[in-house]
């Protein structure tokens, strides 16, 4: 075999290593990205950035190479077809994308590599068809696993459900909703803390497997409230979490059109939530939104027979009425009536709709008997970097307004609010990809809250293209507000870099790249 035979062969592998490196790996992190779920991942592939994977250059001429193999079977197109891939990998200069290490993304990339290698035993001179076929064989082994991975969720419930009913005492706290229900989280494991034992689940964490692998893990002796976000895609999901933790209290915040593509309908997602509340037993606590017409609806059906509710609305005879909320740059303050007693609180964390929030907390710590006093002093010492709470820090002269944890319409309109709060003098800047999984009301909601930032705000910037065209149109000409489309991470750091020196205040709401959110956090 001559050297100039072995030198191909060997730059041939290499090329087919490199091309599945970054094809498998970058399939991985979008499917893990959206949990390996077959409701989530259809919705991404509907979005402009899921598109990009049918539009990729690299399956047309793999297919057309792929033809060409079959009519015709010429070694030397493979060797074109993985050209043409790794030129256009170096020249786009494409973003390199991987999953999280876990032992399910592990064992789908190494059968995906295995797949491809016996597909190209089968078909040894037709390697452009093997790559086409790429993302298939990922997706199909990721379907395949999902009856192993199923089985495994279940007996971690079951082994997560045992290990909770041993601990006799121990309360169990259950939230949920459509947005709030981390910040509700947070606020009532502080004020219980006041007084009590508590844990409460770690940030993120709101699943049926994320919750029964964190009961396994924690260490419950002595604990005496055990505060849980729950969190659901589909009907169901809820019921499941419940059967698990046996809550005593449950929390509905809100119910609005939050993950609507995966629902379906808004009475979909009021089923799912109110799976929590049917789970309360007679002798609980069910506590929820007084001025939310779906969150109250059913509360007369219920078995639990201790009902409160929450709101600002005097005319719905919440149980605790907000009667004043005044919200600055540096926090919270607001007064309410409970029980006839009337009390205020001050709370350094922004946005006046998290008044809304601490006030379910405080129901919950006073029903559980925490000294009414403690609560109070407690809001004081609420942490500035709560989850699920707006973030305030500066850069250089510019002044961050984070609420990239997620984003929700009410949350994005709260956060204009804060962001409304600064100087007017201050350049405002909102920066987004906008909201996600809003289904046929997306295109609607995006102009609504393109309209409330075109009235406050100087500037926008779309960093993804999803939203564009609705967002655009939002944008009242009358206002003035420049709007700008920056796709490319790169470019979108070196304008942020630009930021730093002006006396500016910046709204990054829902996800960023995270190379742009190192360079504001750490700089």
């Amino acid at each position: 075999m001559s050297n100039s035979v072995v030198v191909s062969g060997f730059l041939i592998i290499c090329a087919w290593i490199g091309t599945a490196l970054f094809d498998y790996l970058s399939y991985a992190y979008f499917w893990q990205l959206k949990e390996y779920r077959l409701d989530r991942f259809k919705d991404f592939l509907k979005s402009t950035q899921g598109k990009e994977i049918w539009k990729d250059p690299r399956f047309l001429w793999r297919g057309i190479g792929a033809l060409a193999l079959f009519i015709s079977p010429i070694a030397y197109i493979a060797i074109i077809v993985l050209s043409l891939d790794i030129l256009f990998l170096l020249v786009s200069k494409r973003k390199f994308r991987r999953p999280v290490v876990t032992k399910k993304s592990t064992l789908i990339l190494l059968f995906s590599v295995l797949a491809e290698v016996i597909l190209f035993q089968l078909f040894p001179l037709n390697l452009a068809f093997v790559l086409f076929l790429r993302f298939f064989i990922i997706s199909f082994l990721v379907f395949l696993f999902y009856i192993p991975s199923r089985l495994a969720k279940l007996f971690f419930v079951w082994r997560a459900s045992t290990k909770l009913a041993s601990y006799k005492n121990l309360i169990s706290i259950g939230i949920t909703g459509s947005y709030g229900k981390s910040s509700v989280k947070e606020f009532a494991a502080h004020f219980l803390a006041a007084d009590f034992k508590v844990v409460k689940t770690p940030n993120n964490i709101n699943s049926e497997i994320g919750i029964a692998k964190f009961i396994l893990k924690t260490d419950f002796i002595g604990i005496d409230f055990f505060v849980c976000e729950m969190g659901a895609y589909r009907i169901g999901e809820i019921k499941t979490i419940c059967d698990m933790v046996k809550p005593k209290v449950g929390i509905l915040t809100t119910i609005a059109e939050q993950h609507l593509v995966l629902f379906g309908n808004i009475r979909n997602i009021q089923s799912a939530k109110y799976e929590l509340l049917r789970a309360i037993p007679t002798d609980g606590l069910v506590i929820t939104n007084a001025d939310n017409p779906l969150c109250t609806e059913f509360l007369k059906d219920l078995k639990c027979k201790n009902i409160e509710t929450c709101g600002v609305e005097e005319r719905n005879h919440p149980t605790f009425l907000i009667v004043r909320n005044e919200a600055t740059t540096k926090g919270i303050e607001f007064e309410g009536i409970y029980h006839g007693q009337r009390g205020d609180m001050n709370i350094p964390v922004l946005g006046a709709h998290q008044a809304y929030n601490a006030a379910l907390a405080v129901m919950v710590a006073v029903n559980m008997e925490v000294d009414p006093t403690h609560i109070v002093e407690a809001g004081k010492t609420v942490p500035k970097d709560l989850q699920g709470t707006l973030k305030k820090y500066s850069y250089g002269k510019a002044t961050i307004i984070d609420d990239s944890y997620n984003s929700n319409p009410a949350g994005f309109r709260a956060a204009i609010e804060v962001l409304c709060m600064f100087p007017s003098k201050k350049k405002r800047i909102v920066i987004t990809r906008g909201m996600l999984e809003l289904g046929e009301q997306s295109d609607e909601m995006h102009e609504k809250i393109a309209e409330e930032i075109s009235y406050s705000c100087d500037e926008l910037v779309i960093i993804t293209p999803d939203f564009v065209d609705a967002l655009k149109k939002g944008i009242s000409e009358k206002y003035h507000t420049n709007v700008q489309c920056i796709f490319d991470q790169q470019k979108l750091l070196e304008y942020v870099k630009t930021l730093k020196t002006e006396d500016c205040v910046i709204l990054l709401e829902n996800k960023i790249p995270s190379l742009v959110k190192k360079e504001i956090t750490e700089s």
